[in-house]
């Protein structure tokens, strides 16, 4: 089990977000933690879907069959028009174990990662297992499931591997130089490639030809478990208490390498990070889901007070015009596609020299491109 770092300020944390270079030319500074009222979101869009179970991962299939994997419980499963859950267990015979740490879509099946019990298909009538002695998974520990150009990959405690021919095959990374940390994540958000994060400060990245290394030592500390990225080579990632974008650059560079902007913000791990064309869904172990619309630096808090199921958020799903969120006592749903009410007036921050940028100052005068 990982544990975060000591807080030595509560339960404030600095986010560290590195934004193109000419934002540091107009001000420097910290910004400024957002207003109280950024709790303002659209009326009636957060409901719960599921209550008392600690869920680490939703989706839901071409049906409207909503899946959501529980640390504790098994296999939750609702369909579209039932009223209750049911549950798969081991207790019943269904699952090698209880406690499941993903549950994706895959060619129209349902993939679950466990634990410790490796990787199962759900067929019909019938549980296909891999394992790491029979199926080919370099580890029994399933840290993350992900689909790169049609194959399905998986990360485990022994390493990356992707299936083929219906077993699963271990993946090498063949980056120069090699990494220097374990794998601590793996994501593939759609942008043509997939990311690997380690737990040295390193981000790997996989185009389908060649591995390349960025290596973030001296930027951030320790190890990197959340990815997500966006058009233009903009790689969000977070590590325990940061959140962190960066322009790669081909040939292992980073764009930029000394520009950083700060916002405080009362965030103690970073658990989810899903990145949607025009926003960025930043979950947390125990401060809630902040939505972050990228355009205009609109930053919004699900939370108990507005109707999220719980604050501590271990994953997020966003599927169409929903977000799933999972957190530790269920699953809260939040639609996307509701106006927001008007975001609050920025606050002016003070920085050493000159007035930074404030949370609700818009990047599009500060800054040519947008990550």
């Amino acid at each position: 089990m990982v544990r975060s770092r000591p807080l030595s300020v509560g339960l404030f944390v600095v986010l560290a977000l590195t934004w193109p270079g000419s934002l540091l030319a107009n001000g420097g500074g910290v910004m400024a933690a957002p207003p109280p009222s950024l709790l303002k979101i659209a009326p009636d869009s957060v409901e719960t879907v599921l209550r008392g179970a600690a869920v680490s991962q939703v989706t839901v299939d071409s049906r409207g069959t909503v899946w959501a994997a529980t640390k504790e419980r098994g296999l939750a499963r609702k369909d579209a028009r039932a009223a209750d859950w049911v549950y798969l267990t081991k207790v019943k015979g269904e699952l090698p174990e209880d406690s499941l740490s993903q549950v994706i879509l895959f060619k129209d099946k349902v993939w679950i990662g466990f634990a410790t019990a490796g990787v199962a298909r759900l067929d019909p009538g019938a549980l296909t297992r891999f394992t790491n002695a029979a199926g080919g998974l370099p580890g029994d520990e399933v840290i993350n499931l992900a689909v790169f150009q049609d194959t399905l990959w998986v990360l485990t405690d022994g390493g990356p591997a992707k299936l083929v021919n219906d077993t699963f095959e271990a993946v090498a990374v063949t980056s120069s130089p090699a990494p220097a940390g374990q794998p601590s994540c793996l994501y593939a958000p759609g942008d043509g490639k997939i990311y690997i994060g380690t737990d040295a400060a390193e981000v790997l990245s996989f185009d389908g030809k060649a591995w390349e290394r960025f290596d973030f030592k001296g930027r951030v500390t320790g190890r990197i478990v959340r990815c997500a990225a966006s058009a233009a080579g903009w790689l969000w990632f977070g590590t325990f208490g940061s959140l962190n974008v960066q322009q790669l650059v081909p040939g292992g560079k980073l764009h930029d390498e000394t520009n950083e902007k700060a916002v405080l913000f009362p965030v103690r791990v970073i658990t989810g990070l899903e990145r949607t064309p025009d926003t960025l869904l930043i979950g947390s172990s125990g401060g809630g889901l902040y939505r972050l619309t990228v355009a205009d630096r609109d930053w919004r808090l699900y939370c108990l007070k507005n109707g999220l199921v719980s604050n501590a958020v271990n994953n997020t799903t966003v599927v169409g015009k929903y977000a799933y969120v999972a957190t530790a006592e269920g699953v809260s749903r939040i639609d996307l596609s509701l106006p927001l009410p008007p975001a609050p007036k920025p606050r002016p921050s003070p920085s050493p020299g000159a007035a930074g940028p404030t949370s609700g100052t818009s990047p599009a005068a500060q800054a040519p491109a947008k990550p």
